[in-house]
């Protein structure tokens, strides 16, 4: 039997908006379960081919923004955090899940 795995860090945030570490393989049938439309990704390099295949094939947008790794001093541009937040107001995105690489600044 699948199970069911969470992605480290995994927390609701408030009704349709999740958070987290970096999803990988054994998360996905987790985050499916979600019914996801957006997936924001807060990482400094682009999402894995496997994070992109498992949006492509449950129609989920991936998101990406460049941000530093958190453990550095990390400066967003405050035309990126605007950004950000507009997709996370915005109801077409959700439910979405916002992650980076471990999942505890997100």
């Amino acid at each position: 039997m699948n199970q069911l795995i969470p992605p480290f860090r995994y927390s609701i945030v408030e009704e349709g908006i999740f958070r987290g570490a970096y999803p990988t393989n054994q998360n996905f049938r987790f985050l499916r379960r979600l019914k996801l439309r957006t997936i924001l990704s807060l990482t400094p390099t682009a999402p894995t081919a496997d994070l992109v295949h498992f949006c492509q094939q449950n129609n989920i947008e991936n998101v990406h923004f460049t941000i530093g790794r958190m453990k550095d001093d990390v400066k967003i541009p405050q035309e990126v955090i605007a950004s950000i937040l507009e997709i996370l107001i915005d109801s077409s995105k959700l439910p979405i899940y916002v992650h980076c690489l471990d999942g505890p600044k997100v």
